[in-house]
Order: structure tokens, then sequence, then C-alpha cells
């Protein structure tokens, strides 16, 4: 994810941006010692999810699901929903794995945006992404 947002500019403003970016990696910690000596503790962005949605559910707010395909999506909604009654899942959305128009951009982040949600979770697939040139 690191090189990727170094790539391409528009991937960088959505990781620099982000509330909470989770680069789960072991080599980020070890940049992070070795360039600023700051010793900081692993975060699996898949174990730190859980706690938000937990929080999100207990506290009443929308969240929203973006990313990877319909079938994750479909597994993560409902597990989100069996280990947390109540929680308010505003939207989900799969994007085509290719480059998308401007238009489709926009109205992603319309449909985001109109859904309610106050957080969203976004699924990056990096090596899938490649894969398919985007």
């Amino acid at each position: 994810m690191v090189i990727e947002a170094y790539k391409d500019p528009a991937f960088r403003y959505i990781v620099n941006n982000s509330s909470y970016t989770v680069a789960d990696g072991v080599p980020i910690l070890k940049s992070l010692q070795f360039l600023y000596g700051i010793e900081q503790e692993r975060i699996a962005g898949m174990d730190f999810m859980p706690l938000l949605i937990e929080k999100a559910a207990l506290e009443n707010v929308p969240i929203y699901f973006y990313g990877s395909d319909k079938d994750i999506l479909d597994l993560v909604k409902n597990k989100a929903l069996k280990e947390n009654p109540g929680l308010i899942i505003a939207g989900m959305f799969s994007p085509p794995f290719r480059i998308l128009t401007q238009t489709e951009q926009s109205d992603i982040v319309d449909k985001i945006n109109l859904s309610g949600a106050l957080h969203s979770f976004r699924f990056v697939w990096v090596v899938q992404s490649r894969k398919n040139g985007c």
C-alpha cells in the first residue's frame, strides 16, 4: 500500500485523507524503527476493524463498506450484523476492478455521502487492482 500511495497521486490522496490508514505489515514497523526511532506496535486492519464496528453499533453510527467484491462485502456485512445487533449499515459498494471514470468516481462519492454513513471502511486489494490494470 505504501508503494502504491507513493506512485499513484489519487490513491495517495485517499490514504493521506483517511481517518485511519492501517498498513499491517512488519516492514512498515521496521522502517519506522530504523528511520525515525519509533517503536510502533503492529496493528492489523482486520484486528482493528471489528473494534470500530462494535463502537459504531453501540453509538448508533451508520457505516459504509466499499471495495473488494460483492461476495466478500456480503460476508463482512453478515458477520458484522451477527456480532453487533443494531449495527446500521448505510450501504455497500463493490467497484469494478478497473480504473473508474471521473463520472463514476463522482457518483460513488455522492452515493457514500448521501447514504448517511459517518464512517466508511474501504477494503483495498492492491495486488488484485494491479493485476487488472488499475
